[in-house]
């Protein structure tokens, strides 16, 4: 099974479990998840949904890129978690 295949099957996966799971209703009256979930869209690319109000949206390419650098990634938000900035705060 080759990448694209295997996020095809995850994003399937998250959309039956985002199906089966219950809404939870917000203040605006729409229905919103909790959990991380990703769908496929029509062009191939995984959207990436609940950790802001719109949709991450990557290619497997650059979904393989970003995972490349994970480590960095953690190390510099390690370094920078003493002065962390204003927004940081709000979640």
């Amino acid at each position: 099974m080759n990448q694209e295949q295997k996020l095809a099957q995850l994003a399937a996966e998250q959309m039956e479990a985002r199906r089966k799971a219950p809404p939870i209703a917000c203040s605006q009256e729409r229905h919103v998840h909790l959990e991380l979930h990703w769908e496929l869209d029509a062009e191939g690319a995984v959207a990436l949904f609940g950790l802001s109000r719109e949709p991450i949206i990557l290619t497997p390419e650059q979904w393989e890129r970003l995972f490349e650098h994970c480590e960095e990634i953690r190390e510099f938000l390690g370094q920078h978690a003493s002065n962390p900035p204003r927004f940081w705060e709000d979640g």
